[in-house]
């Protein structure tokens, strides 16, 4: 098949929220489907980096779209014929904008409705775009993504779609997040603040980020007593508004705020790391990655307790309301002077990080799913162990491999479901994973993912963190189940729930099958994720596994923090590091 895919906010050093969701989609997508080819659409010069695999070929079709005049002209004139030149089968738009006079089936990601709600934020022009072509978009679309069940609900209600036409695809996080040491926190203040502690705001300057009161909140923190704190921002001015000018002139400590611009995403994760907290509090947001990536860092989080932040945040979060300026002082002020309450979220944080916000990587959903009906059958795997109890499916992916986590998944399936092609997932193709992973997301009841990182797996051993990753993923379950069935041999009991061991249970019963897959494709989508940092060690081809290449990148360029340290990286090396 041929997928034509709108790439004209992948911009080199200018990547924003929608263009990281498209790179960190598009970069999985392309690799977990190499049966198919991809037309990326650019709309000016390109970077090769961006061509992620030997099935993606580039298009650039000017002029660039950088006002709505310039979209009408290019989404409703030129894209259509560009996709009947390029003879596209399908079209993926990961910024929700379609061709309407195209035929093409489509797939849209409509990320938030922001301009529905609060259409006083944006210029008029912008304005009057957005009211009036994202609901002919939402109509014309084959089938819709978006980022969030707050955002799949308020399109439901807004655009009168319905539920079953639109799939909640999780925003990933960069493989780059992750904890600082110690050091590197001091050396992230040093290069920032001076050495100061500091809280940190991400996001493109508008009025949705609420930064006027965020100034106006600061400002009071600090008159009540912050010592040396500083408020770092980072991003871009994008509309600078009279209301956050007047907050700005207003502050009594202005010398304390230090504006950035945007920054590279290494710089971005030192920054993060760095911060004493995340300081979040949008009023709208569709999804809300910067609260994904502090998480992933184990950076405490004071967030607006409005829209999706809830979802994404849950108990990661300290929570206020973002039109009281009081009220963001207050959990501002509660945050910085309470260190058990930042220790308590930055585990939260990293504990919730574990099922993994970013676990639901569709392929082009929707688009590819033909091609998964009719594989094979499933006849032969067991719909349940037991009768009448609802049963959820446990298995566990990267045992055996010597860097990154371990990944279990729990599944919950509808008795009578039926998936076609469904199998243990060490039986089938990487596209026959990837192909059946959004129907098993679209028909469970409930399911989840979870990791458990190197270093506790080098703190307890591979097989009790197999099983703490199981137990991660079971009680992130939306649906509590009445009976485990336990890929192996050996389990230890799950508070509450009665559990069976199967071995070879992922080729006997649905629910471990489904498990398998969901935990293998996560695995192998964070470790491509990995490669793209350190890519000496050939995880996108070898997964973490111990193959000789691997091994000989670890003897010639030394062990990376993903590494297993308690496990044997080179032979007969025992504990050497």
């Amino acid at each position: 098949m041929r997928i034509a895919v709108n790439t004209r906010l992948l911009l080199r050093d200018k990547l924003e929220g929608i263009g990281w969701f498209a790179h960190e989609t598009l970069s999985r997508i392309v690799r977990a489907h190499p049966e198919h080819r991809f037309i990326f659409l650019f709309d000016r010069a390109y970077d090769r980096r961006f061509l992620y695999a030997d099935n993606v070929e580039a298009v650039v079709q000017g002029p660039p779209t950088r006002h709505p005049l310039l979209y009408r002209l290019w989404f409703d004139v030129l894209l259509p014929r560009t996709l009947r030149r390029v003879k596209a089968d399908a079209f993926l738009s990961p910024d929700g904008y379609l061709a309407l006079r195209s035929a093409v089936p489509t797939l849209a990601v409509i990320h938030d409705l922001n301009f529905e709600h609060h259409p006083e934020d944006l210029p008029r022009a912008y304005r009057d775009f957005y009211r009036g072509q994202f609901p002919r978009y939402a109509r014309h679309a084959t089938r819709l993504a978006t980022v969030s069940d707050h955002s799949r609900q308020d399109i439901v209600r807004t655009y009168g779609i319905a539920t079953d036409r639109i799939d909640v695809v999780y925003n990933g996080v960069g493989a780059v997040f992750r904890p600082l040491t110690a050091a590197e926190q001091e050396q992230a203040r040093q290069a920032f603040c001076g050495g100061h502690p500091y809280l940190i705001c991400i996001g493109s300057l508008n009025p949705r980020k609420n930064i006027a009161r965020l100034l106006q909140a600061f400002d009071r923190l600090v008159d009540r007593g912050a010592g040396e704190l500083r408020l770092l921002i980072v991003g871009e001015r994008m509309w600078w508004d009279g209301r956050m000018e007047e907050a700005w002139q207003g502050m009594r400590h202005r010398d304390r705020v230090v504006f950035t611009g945007r920054l590279d995403q290494e710089r971005l994760h030192r920054a993060l790391g760095g911060a004493l907290a995340l300081a979040f509090v949008s009023y709208f947001e569709g999804f809300g990655i910067p609260v994904a990536e502090a998480m992933r860092c184990g950076v405490p989080v004071v967030a607006a307790r409005a829209t999706s932040l809830p979802e994404v945040a849950d108990d990661a979060a300290h929570y206020c309301d973002p039109f009281d300026v009081d009220d963001i002082a207050r959990a501002l002020h509660e945050l910085v002077a309470d260190a058990a309450l930042r220790d308590r979220l930055g585990r939260a944080g990293i504990a919730r990080r574990a099922v993994h916000l970013g676990a639901r990587r569709h392929g082009p959903v929707g688009l590819v799913r033909t091609h998964a009906e009719g594989r094979g059958t499933m006849s032969r795997l067991a719909a349940q162990h037991t009768r009448g109890l609802v049963e959820a499916g446990c298995d566990e992916a990267g045992r055996g491999c010597l860097a990154g986590p371990v990944v279990a998944a729990a599944v919950i399936l509808p008795p009578r479901v039926r998936i076609p092609g469904l199998d243990d997932s060490k039986k089938l193709s990487a596209a026959q994973r990837e192909a059946l992973r959004p129907l098993i997301l679209e028909k469970a009841l409930a399911w989840a993912v979870a990791e458990v990182g190197p270093a506790e797996i080098d703190a307890m051993n591979i097989l009790r963190a197999s099983f703490l990753a199981m137990h991660r993923a079971i009680a992130a379950l939306q649906q509590r189940p009445q009976h485990l069935l336990i890929d192996g041999n050996r389990f230890i009991p799950y508070p509450g729930v009665r559990h069976t061991c199967l071995v070879q249970g992922d080729g006997r019963f649905r629910s471990i099958a489904a498990a398998s897959i969901l935990a293998k494709t996560h695995r192998d989508a964070l470790m491509d994720g990995l490669h793209a940092e350190h890519p000496a060690y050939g995880w996108a081809e070898n997964k973490g596994y111990p193959t000789p290449a691997h091994r000989v990148a670890i003897a010639t360029h030394g062990p990376t923090v993903w590494h297993r340290r308690s496990f044997a990286l080179l032979p007969a090396q025992g504990m050497l590091f």
